[in-house]
């Protein structure tokens, strides 16, 4: 073997050795922003300026681009508004009515009874008014033959001179009655159920009906009605206690667990594959740092022994 053939397999051993003494001394670091190692993006081509990814920075954009993660932390505020909607099966509700009723009514054989009264009483209020205008016109007639006599010609004068003052006659025959009934109503009622498996109720319910009879000028008096209640149902067997009441609120709050458990596992898969990459990355730069270090050494050795020729 000639001299000059030993050279080539001496500078690539030397090499070798290099590489090995160099990634042995130095450690891995993680790359921070003012490491020399950081890996670099160029903002555009032919820009010489370098950002530095830090391993904060890129938790940060992992997280941010996670799709998986971000719909699992919305599963997670499903299932919050889950349990909300459960526990308000123990909202209490409230329910308000009113209602206004206008009845006309003509008289029929089912009111009979109360025609026949209202009957006597148109009758008797006629006879009161025939009995005033007797009076009047007997009152008329008593100032009509005194005013005679003090004139002096009552001696003279017939008695069928005298003008004859005509009683009012009263009708026998009447219109139809129409009844008219105006009735108000209104009703409150509060119910809820307790996680217990208690039921309550208030309730209040109050109503007017003002009657009136058409062609008929008398006053009647309203009838008023109020009623107020309370009712409360507990159950004894099925139903009872807060373990049968409550279950759906339980079983929400563990998908809530589940949801919020399954995100967080989300999160530290993407954290743990961003660290190992991170890591990865860095090794490999180190790799090729190295390898640079053992070719620039090589070159260097190559030189001094061309030197020495």
């Amino acid at each position: 073997m000639s001299r000059h053939a030993f050279l080539p397999a001496s500078l690539v051993i030397l090499g070798l050795v290099a590489c090995a003494l160099a990634a042995a001394e130095k450690p891995l670091v993680p790359i921070s922003a003012t490491s020399s190692l950081a890996p670099t993006v160029r903002i555009k081509p032919g820009n010489p300026r370098k950002e530095y990814l830090t391993l904060d920075r890129a938790l940060q954009m992992a997280l941010e681009n996670n799709i998986d993660s971000r719909i699992d932390l919305l599963n997670v505020d499903v299932a919050s508004a889950r349990v909300r909607y459960s526990w308000g099966a123990f909202d209490p509700a409230l329910n308000l009515n009113g209602s206004r009723d206008s009845i006309q009514q003509a008289q029929n054989p089912s009111l009979i009874t109360t025609a026949g009264e209202v009957t006597q009483q148109s009758n008797i209020l006629a006879q009161q008014n025939n009995l005033i205008a007797q009076e009047r016109a007997l009152l008329e007639q008593q100032l009509f033959i005194n005013s005679v006599i003090r004139s002096g010609i009552g001696g003279s004068l017939p008695i069928s001179q005298v003008p004859a003052l005509s009683l009012p006659q009263t009708s026998t025959q009447q219109n139809p009655l129409i009844f008219q009934n105006e009735a108000y109503r209104a009703s409150a009622d509060l119910r809820g159920r307790l996680p217990l498996g208690t039921t309550y109720g208030f309730s209040l319910n109050t109503s007017r009906v003002e009657h009136q009879i058409s062609g008929f000028n008398q006053q009647f008096f309203p009838d008023n009605t109020a009623f107020a209640g309370v009712t409360v149902d507990q159950p004894l067997l099925r139903d009872f206690g807060f373990g049968a009441n409550l279950s759906e609120v339980r079983i929400n709050r563990k998908n809530k667990q589940i949801a919020r458990l399954t995100w967080e596992q989300k999160v530290i898969e993407a954290v743990q594959n961003v660290i190992l990459t991170y890591y990865e990355m860095v090794h490999a730069m180190e790799v090729v740092r190295v390898k640079e270090e053992g070719i620039a050494a090589a070159h260097k050795l190559v030189e001094g022994n061309q030197r020495g020729l």
